[in-house]
């Protein structure tokens, strides 16, 4: 996700989702969330995160905690702009919560 922060609110800002990347991983069933900034803009900031499954997306989408990190973001920011990804199967190494990872067809723990 590209969010594109205000001019003088990034230090807000990344209190703002340092709050619900904390929120994501106690509440839903996020693998992976990290945030870093354009090379290009610094009022561009790049949101990658990664859930279990299509079930745990759709129960993010539907938390109270990201409305209320969109609520708080909302006069921070100008734009989210959401891109979504299928991951090939092969090429990244997905870990589950219970320390099983696999690699393409290979599997190990």
């Amino acid at each position: 996700m590209k969010v594109t922060v205000k001019d003088g609110c990034m230090a807000q800002y990344k209190e703002v989702i340092e709050r619900h990347i904390t929120n994501c991983f106690a509440n839903d069933r996020c693998m992976y969330f990290d945030y870093g900034f354009s090379q290009e803009d610094a009022n561009v900031v790049m949101l990658y995160e990664t859930y279990e499954d299509a079930l745990a997306m759709a129960e993010h989408k539907a938390s109270m905690h990201l409305k209320e990190y969109l609520e708080k973001a909302a006069p921070l920011t100008h734009a989210h702009d959401v891109s979504s990804i299928d991951l090939a199967k092969y090429g990244s190494v997905n870990c589950n919560y219970a320390g099983e990872c696999e690699l393409g067809d290979g599997i190990w723990d």
